[in-house]
């Protein structure tokens, strides 16, 4: 944000930010968090 803040205003700094941050966490859940979860559930059955 400090790069950029002498060329946009900080209001459109704000939802740039807000949606780089939406997007980086959509891909974090669908490619990490979803695949550990059913890592974790298959390990659980698996003891049982």
């Amino acid at each position: 944000m400090y790069t950029f803040r002498s060329y946009m205003s900080p209001t459109v700094l704000v939802f740039l930010a807000a949606g780089v941050i939406f997007i980086l966490a959509t891909f974090s859940y669908k490619y990490i968090e979803v695949p550990f979860i059913s890592l974790g559930k298959k390990l659980s059955q698996a003891k049982s």
